[in-house]
């Protein structure tokens, strides 16, 4: 009886593992491009349609797998997770603008087996500006682009 229930709640602690995993990727530049990619299916800009049953279908990491890559992605995300969970975040609009994103992408970044140098982050802060410029995103709203514009990322 006693090896079940280790096992159970091994088990258990690596779909903790996974899931952690998979949060911080979907909340990262990375996972927000596959959102805006595969989320929006039409309809008011600035709106993803994703419900949750829906994300197996995108195209993220496979954390679950059984090789080293995962394993060492699903332990940086345990080391890390607790961490990251409790920052405050700002609109997904507003991602370019947010020290705490960039924080999680850098942590992503690690996850994905990715060298953290400055080109990386460079590319990284790239993607959020232009992400953060198209209409799916912004929504197209005056308040948005106007922030983005007084932080000097609209040019």
């Amino acid at each position: 009886m006693a090896q079940v229930k280790t096992f159970y709640l091994r088990k258990l602690e690596a779909l903790t593992c996974v899931s952690q995993s998979i949060a911080l990727f979907l909340n990262s530049a990375y996972g927000l491009l596959v959102r805006t990619c595969y989320g929006y299916v039409g309809g008011q800009l600035g709106r993803f349609r994703i419900q949750v049953k829906a994300i197996p279908g995108h195209p993220i990491p496979d954390f679950a797998a059984d090789t080293p890559a995962a394993k060492q992605a699903r332990a940086l995300a345990t080391a890390n997770f607790d961490r990251l969970r409790t920052l405050t975040l700002k609109r997904i609009a507003l991602s370019a603008l947010d020290p705490n994103r960039a924080e999680i992408d850098r942590v992503v970044t690690q996850m994905l087996g990715l060298p953290l140098t400055d080109d990386t982050e460079a590319m990284l802060t790239e993607w959020r500006r232009l992400m953060c410029l198209q209409p799916i995103v912004n929504g197209d709203t005056q308040v948005v682009l106007n922030e983005l514009s007084r932080a000097g990322l609209t040019s």
